[in-house]
């Protein structure tokens, strides 16, 4: 019992003195620094043949994986992450690399295994009444339903997260999943109600918990989902409004998210061609192009087919582009 202790005190010593820098060098773009600490720990931890805490590293080593532009060889390490947890009986810490698996196939397109995944989670959190991963499982569980055109599970699993979040008093999540459910209700064609419940993301939920930056931040993330709202209501001035908003946002706060920003300049060149602006149109949707590309090389390293042939939201790119040039 007192060994069991120790490896869990050392585990702790690790990742409150280790990971905080780790994740703030990489966040402040310095991955090569961030990346040496935790190849040392790496080794350390396992000529020690302390499992838990080399199952945690590792979960921190695919995390920055992320960054690097690694999203294969993060997915890989958070399996085996998963697995060690497994084999040392921690099958609570396995709820944090499984949703990052989730949220990468979501990225990849890879909706079926997303929801497999979320689905495992949601048993897990269930199980251990961890209400923050049951609502994010839920969501990446709706956002995988919506890739797969089942808008009705779509609709519901994020419904269920919504209530989640409210009854936890979690508003920080809750505020960005009414914006998801608004954009699938728009999707449904039910605008006008989309329209209102992502009103009530922005005004009600966002303050409640959250310091002003990263209530700036969540009002950010809104206006993605804003923007494609409108769209699909055929008001492209706001839509481009709102997608200006998250890039100039984003940029701003010097918020780095390549598929984020991605659908934004997509989102915003669609609305601006729709307005008969085709230059500043084609200007976005070239943008959109290259970070697609980006995405793509992500998850398709040469040589390596292990990876299923996604498809990504900027398949239709090119055909955007061909309209810009008419």
């Amino acid at each position: 019992m007192v060994q069991k202790i120790g490896k869990h005190l050392h585990s702790f010593c690790i990742l409150t003195a280790l990971f905080p820098p780790a994740k703030f060098l990489s966040k402040a773009g310095r991955v090569p620094d961030a990346r040496t600490e935790i190849d040392k720990e790496l080794n350390t931890a396992k000529d020690k043949s302390y499992l838990f805490n080399y199952a945690q590293l590792l979960f921190w080593d695919g995390h920055l994986n992320v960054y690097e532009r690694k999203e294969q060889e993060a997915v890989r390490k958070f399996q085996e992450c998963i697995n060690l947890c497994q084999q040392v009986g921690d099958n609570r810490f396995v709820l944090y690399p499984l949703l990052l698996i989730s949220q990468l196939y979501i990225v990849g397109g890879a909706n079926e295994l997303a929801f497999i995944n979320s689905f495992e989670g949601l048993e897990g959190s269930s199980k251990y009444k961890m209400a923050t991963f049951l609502s994010q499982f839920l969501q990446n569980a709706g956002l995988a339903a919506g890739g797969l055109n089942k808008v009705y599970l779509a609709k519901g699993c994020l419904e269920e997260a919504v209530n989640t979040c409210e009854k936890e008093g979690l508003w920080g999540y809750g505020s960005v999943l009414k914006a998801n459910l608004a954009a699938i209700l728009a999707q449904q064609g039910d605008t006008r109600k989309a329209i209102q419940l992502i009103e009530t993301a922005k005004t009600v939920d966002v303050g409640k918990t959250l310091d002003p930056s990263s209530k700036r931040q969540q009002l950010m993330h809104i206006s993605l989902y804003e923007g494609k709202i409108y769209g699909l209501a055929k008001n492209y001035i706001e839509s481009e409004r709102s997608y200006r908003n998250f890039i100039n946002t984003s940029e701003e706060l010097g918020y780095k998210n390549i598929i984020s920003t991605a659908q934004a300049r997509k989102g915003l060149g669609e609305a601006l061609l729709e307005q008969g602006r085709k230059p500043e149109a084609a200007k976005e949707f070239d943008a959109a192009k290259e970070e697609f590309r980006k995405i793509h090389e992500g998850l398709h390293p040469k040589n390596d087919n292990k990876f299923l042939d996604y498809s990504f939201s900027g398949k239709d790119i090119d055909e955007l582009i061909k309209l810009v040039q008419r």
